[in-house]
């Protein structure tokens, strides 16, 4: 496995980027956040595509503003009503830092966190971190490790588990931002096509956090049961997409289904399958998308460069007990799995 120093930090800490080669597909991992710094794919023509948006500079991963390209985010992604959550008879407050809500883990999340790599082979390796009791508010000391590993069938899977000593609330996720067609100065994922095996969706409030309502999809803007170009949907001047400035909403898997979502290009000829053991998958079209730091090759990302489609808990389950539980008892591990699966079109 090939391994160098991506950068320091402000405060001085050295990051370093991992490198996975399997046959025609290399992923590049930084310490800093497990954060999914590359992703090199073939396209139809045989060249190389690097599918994930993201920077230059570890600093540049740092600032809040830039989106959590890439990153393991942790301890809970997604939003939590107001930063407040109640467990076995006691109250937790966490940081609201997006607007009037908890998100992706607060100030400090694991976005943020140096890392420990173990590497396990050229083609997997371990990052693992131990987050203290109330870190970010959070009760528990809770161990976690993200484990990588690429395989010459074009598969990305990422395998995340956790231990506590205490009762706690978790919801992990990878923050990738896809883009099919590979880098460029401006790139737009309006061409791409999308489906999902869902058929239900968590309709938002107007600061993008769920309502508690799970909404039907068909027939509706946000019926993606076949596979539509999203420049369908993302034009649209009323309904849900409209009213959130793009989709930035969490969809109900079908149980047991074998592909979450596909996403497709007819430019590079690439097609993505996600598979997860999740409950659900938030669909973020990057409609906010305002990056204060160029990105690769000194692109400009603006709404709609890209697509994230995170695995994942419901948001604000802890609030919500009708959603599928995002509890981890004390002493249980938590183990959960999700893989990208890169092909050719047809």
């Amino acid at each position: 496995m090939e391994t160098r120093i991506f950068g320091v930090t402000k405060d001085g800490r050295k990051v370093t980027l991992y490198s996975l080669q399997a046959g025609k597909y290399k992923a590049d991992i930084l310490d800093l956040g497990a954060t999914l710094q590359a992703l090199y794919v073939p396209d139809k023509n045989g060249e190389k595509q690097d599918v994930v948006l993201g920077f230059e500079t570890p600093d540049a991963y740092l600032n809040p503003d830039n989106g959590y390209m890439g990153a393991t985010v942790g301890r809970f992604a997604n939003r939590i009503r107001k930063g407040h959550f109640s467990l076995n008879g006691q109250e937790y407050q966490l940081a609201c830092n997006n607007g009037p809500n908890h998100l992706h883990g607060g100030l400090c999340g694991f976005s943020a966190k140096l890392f420990s790599a173990r590497i396990l082979s050229d083609r997997e390796i371990c990052f693992s971190l131990i987050s203290p009791h109330m870190d970010e508010g959070f009760p528990g000391e809770l161990r976690f490790s993200v484990t990588y590993l690429l395989n010459e069938n074009g598969e990305l899977s990422l395998t995340y588990q956790a231990v506590s000593d205490q009762d706690t609330v978790i919801n992990f996720t990878n923050h990738a931002y896809f883009n099919l067609d590979g880098q460029s100065p401006q790139p737009d994922i309006r061409r791409h096509k999308l489906s999902l095996s869902s058929l239900a969706f968590c309709p938002c409030d107007d600061d993008a956090l769920v309502t508690g309502e799970i909404r039907p999809v068909l027939g509706s803007e946000m019926d993606f049961t076949k596979e539509t170009l999203l420049s369908d949907r993302l034009s649209q001047q009323t309904g849900a997409i409209a009213r959130a400035g793009g989709i930035d909403h969490n969809f109900v898997l079908l149980p047991g289904c074998e592909t979450a979502a596909t996403l497709s290009s007819e430019k590079s000829g690439i097609r993505m399958t996600v598979k997860t053991d999740r409950p659900g998958i938030q669909v973020y079209s990057a409609g906010q998308a305002k990056a204060m730091t160029p990105g690769k090759c000194g692109a400009i990302y603006r709404p709609f460069c890209a697509i994230c489609l995170e695995t994942q808990s419901f948001p604000d389950s802890p609030n919500q007990s009708h959603f599928p539980s995002c509890l981890l008892k004390k002493g249980e591990v938590f183990t959960s799995k999700t893989v990208y699966r890169f092909s050719l079109q047809g």
